[in-house]
């Protein structure tokens, strides 16, 4: 139905959703028994946003103004690279999973998606910075890759730690996402079907049980109705596996499949 998750794809960097990401990867990589790689990109568009003469930065402590050069920048960006390595190791020994920690340069997006054929799933975060009580906003490298990316794309809004949800209708990307989902849930897959019919849910609904038997799973029916009422529905610490959804309705981090 899908093809097993081996080689796990992470796009990292110091930010609390790129840290988010990067355990997650590991995490399912720990439970598939896949090889996780991260990727640090170093930004081409910081360097050329640097040398803008009315760019500048703040000191808190003297509350003065400063001029950015390209040696602040390398330093800053060693620092993050550093922060992100040295999560990476630390993730690899806790969870005792294999695979390389990658340094690129160039633009965010093209890199990631050009190191992603070489991998089964590629993780990152929803974007780069969490506002404080507010949901993140999908960042614009996030939606490139869910938009582009050759492979299933997991999209974390903050850390894991609900549900795992199938979006269901019976059609083969729903199949595939089914099949997704079943691996990575630790239990039962709740199932989400677009359909306002009871006869017709009914119907789905056994389907999918009888799919994610033959796969060693179950399933349990968490909500039906239109498109807008599923998503809405959602368990938002939870990952909902789904193909061809509007990102922007869905509440809870996202695993797209193609």
């Amino acid at each position: 139905m899908t093809a097993p998750i081996r080689r796990i794809l992470v796009g990292v960097d110091a930010s609390p959703l790129g840290l988010a990401a990067l355990d997650a990867a590991f995490t399912l990589a720990a439970r598939l028994g896949a090889e996780c790689d991260a990727v640090f990109v170093a930004d081409v568009n910081l360097a050329r946003l640097v040398s803008h003469p009315h760019v500048h930065t703040y000191s808190l402590a003297s509350a003065r103004r400063h001029p950015v050069d390209g040696a602040t920048l390398a330093r800053a960006l060693e620092l993050q690279q550093a922060t992100a390595r040295h999560a990476h190791r630390r993730a690899a020994e806790i969870h005792r999973v294999g695979g390389a920690f990658i340094v690129r340069q160039g633009r965010v997006a093209a890199e990631l998606l050009d190191a992603a054929p070489a991998a089964d799933l590629i993780c990152l975060g929803w974007s780069g910075r969490a506002r404080p009580g507010r949901l993140p906003r999908l960042g614009s490298t996030t939606r490139r890759l869910l938009a582009e990316a050759p492979r299933p794309v997991l999209a974390l809004r903050h850390p894991a730690s609900g549900p795992v949800m199938a979006l269901w209708d019976g059609s083969e990307p729903s199949r595939r996402a089914l099949a997704i989902a079943a691996a990575l849930a630790a239990g039962a897959v709740d199932l989400l079907i677009p359909d306002n019919d009871p006869v017709t849910v009914l119907r789905l609904e056994a389907a999918a049980q009888d799919l994610l038997a033959e796969m060693g799973a179950t399933g349990r029916h968490r909500t039906a109705g239109r498109l807008a009422r599923c998503l809405a529905g959602a368990a938002a610490d939870g990952v909902l596996v789904a193909a061809g959804v509007p990102v922007d309705e869905v509440a809870c981090s996202l695993l797209a499949v193609r």
